[in-house]
């Protein structure tokens, strides 16, 4: 006959109470998740843009920058329903974590609606069960505050509302991370202000700054390079050094091969002995950058011995200034924000150059693919990374990642280009760039990956 005591009874309380317990957290989990969650998207909008609307957010961008500003040292910028959208869409497919998101903005009467879809794709044990996509809804309107350019009165994921408590904390979360990586939000929502908000278009107050796009340029190649363990790029930017302060005094210029080959051979040894050989690169491709671009304001590192050690002395590429800092600059934005920020901001600056600078180059296009493509092997995939350090520390010759083109394509002025390609969606412009990429991937660099 069993025995009952006052203690088993006790344990079995306590197990049914745990037992109930787990199961009222996985129901109210489970529920969460159906009023949360949803077979179909919200925004039935596909994910990403196309090429010809990346070209098209390029002219957005470029126009922005370069028209009269109707107040003093201020741009006024219009974003109209389509615009806006392409804007949101284009920073969406951007950011590695919501590339296959969804989105899409409604204007109102002082007051904007933003949609997104984000998708949720679970494997367990290998298998693939149905997606399920989060879909969040929120209202904004312009802020009197000026920290904020705007402010978010309203939002809800599924049927599940946001407490204002709750969004307040995620805001201060992100001010917080954008500060962390050496992002400065005050700074930065001083010169940008949502304005107003109407049914044909968004405005926007930009402060206007002089060589914008250089110090776009400059500050992209270490934003979030900054992050990663404090010694990996002074490691680099030492060896830099190193390398240069060994240069007999007469010496006034070095091909790029002198500092990539011998930091390429550096990370690879760092990577075989355990180091993470994609964070070796891009701290790697960082101090290049910084050293090629004589940006050293915007190097993270605070070593003295880096600060004492440098010498000036240019880095070329075929002979060019140019095109050293164009590889270098390309690589580093595409380590720090990825390959599709620095298509765009590169391609920025070449239309740019077109209309008010030196005038459009194809070398200096082919140079920022060269650095793209670069840089995207060395930071994609582990093995690539590791790959990619072996046969950079292998490099006999620039023409192995970057072959040789003349000038008489470079200082295109606008008119003449406009003359002879039309625009850059035209059949001439499109093939001229197949060409380009067909060149750079026969290169001995880039064969077979």
């Amino acid at each position: 006959m069993p025995i009952y005591s006052p203690s088993t009874s006790s344990v079995r309380i306590t197990l049914m109470w745990l037992a109930g317990l787990v199961s009222f957290f996985f129901i109210v989990v489970a529920s969460l998740f159906i009023l949360a969650s949803s077979p179909q998207p919200s925004v039935q909008t596909s994910s990403g843009i196309s090429s010809e609307q990346t070209r098209e957010l390029q002219d957005l961008i470029l126009n922005a920058l370069t028209q009269s500003a109707s107040v003093q040292n201020t741009y006024k910028i219009y974003l109209n329903s389509n615009n806006s959208n392409l804007v949101l869409r284009y920073l969406i497919s951007s950011i590695p974590i919501t590339t296959s998101s969804r989105i899409k903005i409604d204007l109102g009467e002082d007051q904007a609606s933003i949609a997104m879809s984000v998708p949720l794709s679970t494997n367990v044990l290998g298998r693939n069960f149905p997606t399920f996509f989060f879909n969040i809804h929120a209202v904004v309107r312009p802020s009197e505050n000026e920290t904020r350019p705007l402010h978010i009165t309203t939002a809800r994921i599924g049927n599940i509302p946001i407490p204002s408590w709750t969004l307040r904390i995620g805001l201060w979360r992100v001010e917080k991370l954008m500060n962390g990586l050496d992002l400065d939000t005050r700074a930065l929502s001083k010169k940008i202000k949502l304005m107003s908000v109407q049914p044909e278009a968004l405005q926007f107050d930009l402060v206007r700054e002089q060589n914008f796009l250089d110090t776009l340029i400059s500050r992209a190649q270490t934003l979030f390079v900054a992050t990663l363990d404090p010694t990996r790029l002074p490691h680099y930017s030492d060896l830099i050094n190193k390398l240069v302060s060994e240069l007999p005094p007469e010496r006034k210029a070095i091909s790029l091969n002198a500092l990539l080959v011998p930091l390429a051979a550096s990370a690879y040894q760092k990577s075989v002995t355990g180091a993470d050989p994609i964070l070796e690169n891009k701290a790697l491709l960082s101090a290049i950058a910084t050293y090629v671009n004589n940006t050293s304001d915007s190097q993270p590192t605070k070593s003295p011995k880096t600060q004492t050690a440098r010498k000036e002395i240019e880095v070329r590429l075929h002979r060019r200034l140019d095109l050293a800092q164009h590889v270098t600059s390309a690589a580093a934005i595409t380590a720090s924000l990825g390959p599709s920020i620095a298509e765009m901001i590169s391609n920025t600056k070449e239309i740019y150059d077109a209309r008010f600078g030196s005038g459009f180059s194809f070398s200096d296009l082919t140079a920022n693919k060269v650095g793209i493509r670069l840089a995207r092997l060395m930071t994609e995939t582990q093995s690539g990374a590791l790959e990619m350090q072996l046969r950079l520390s292998e490099v006999n010759s620039e023409l192995d990642y970057m072959p040789f083109i003349g000038s008489n394509i470079d200082g295109i002025r606008e008119e003449e280009f406009s003359k002879i390609y039309q625009n850059r969606n035209s059949e001439q412009y499109r093939q001229k760039v197949f060409e380009i990429n067909n060149l750079i991937n026969s290169l001995t660099l880039f064969k077979k990956l």
